[in-house]
């Protein structure tokens, strides 16, 4: 028998004992701290764990009030940041766990509940254990750790319970977001397009106004309508990518790193911060709607609708899509409805 499930059995035993002792007391009263799962003042918390039963593990650490990391290396989703810190302040206890289901949900506690630990500064100020839903899935097993007994935990006012906020999947907590640029933030961009070279520009920011280069390497600047550049550096304003790779064979993911990249974006902010994507051509995925050609009936050889790309030399690649990908290499110049100077 190894040391965990030594632990495991003896923490069933103890909450076992203490739910005994909790539901034979003649008192019937349980400590406010020990059922006070909320945590009211979440602008304060600076660091979240949460473990699950699989292995995942998530560390989220805020960096600022608009930036949390997940694991100490990527921006993490500050949509589900935010429903994580307002679930935390408003969740209240229900009611105990009935005698009758008791041992029942401190064993689905102990083999599936998901750990809980909160931060404010270097001290840990709660650890809760959560669990799944109540049957009439209003609610959430809980356990709030050094109390006697689980809880049934809800959100007043809220029709559901709350387990999927509690996700330990550090790919799902990672924010697929690539560019927020605002309007006027950009400094400099250069796009190398080196599947269609002609397509390939700069634009550099001076003073308040920009200027415009046709080609990477013109020393010429072409005259356009500063509103087609706004217009395009508009489309820098909300760019993400579909999901991030950590299964690819590292020495494919090597021989392809090593190729001549089909597209290039390097993007400079007025703060100085330096975004660069490289982008590869992916093969095609069997067995998928795109994987054959509907006009040969062939199979494809290429992905037609995402690419592998490297972002800012991480050694995990990203999948973007052209749909998303192609505004950003359409040259300003000609973009409609401006006309030309």
């Amino acid at each position: 028998m190894n040391q965990n499930r030594i632990l495991l059995l003896v923490a069933v035993l103890l909450i076992s004992v203490a739910g005994y002792f909790y539901f034979n007391s003649t008192s019937g009263t349980i400590k406010k701290e020990l059922r006070d799962f909320a945590v009211k003042d979440t602008a304060a918390i600076t660091k979240i764990f949460i473990a699950d039963k699989k292995g995942n593990q998530a560390t989220l650490e805020r960096k600022s009030s608009a930036l949390w990391t997940i694991n100490g290396k990527y921006p993490a989703r500050q949509d589900a940041i935010n429903t994580l810190l307002t679930t935390m302040k408003l969740i209240e206890v229900r009611s105990p766990v009935g005698k009758a289901a008791l041992n029942n949900i401190i064993k689905e506690l102990s083999a599936t509940g998901t750990k809980v630990e909160i931060y404010e500064g270097d001290k840990k100020i709660k650890t809760y254990y959560v669990g799944g839903p109540t049957q009439d899935m209003l609610g959430t097993y809980m356990y709030l750790e050094n109390s006697t007994v689980p809880f049934v935990i809800h959100i007043p006012g809220f029709n559901g319970y709350l387990s999927t906020r509690y996700f330990a999947d550090a790919t799902d907590w990672r924010s697929r977001v690539i560019f927020n640029y605002g309007e006027g933030q950009i400094q400099f961009v250069k796009v190398t397009n080196n599947d269609e070279p002609d397509n390939s520009f700069r634009i550099t920011k001076q003073g308040d106004s920009y200027v415009y280069y046709p080609g990477i390497n013109s020393e010429k600047p072409q005259e356009i309508y500063q509103s087609q550049i706004v217009a395009y550096l508009a489309k820098y304003q909300l760019i993400g990518f579909e999901r991030p790779t950590y299964d690819l064979d590292k020495t494919y993911k090597d021989s392809l790193l090593a190729t001549i990249p089909s597209r290039v974006l390097e993007v400079k902010s007025v703060d100085g911060k330096d975004d660069i994507i490289r982008m590869y051509k992916k093969p095609a995925d069997t067995g998928t709607l795109t994987s054959t050609d509907p006009v040969t009936g062939e199979a494809r050889v290429i992905d037609p609708d995402r690419m592998y790309a490297q972002w800012n030399n991480d050694t995990n690649l990203i999948v973007v899509q052209y749909y998303v990908m192609d505004k950003l290499f359409n040259k300003p110049d000609k973009i409609k409805g401006f006309g030309g100077l």
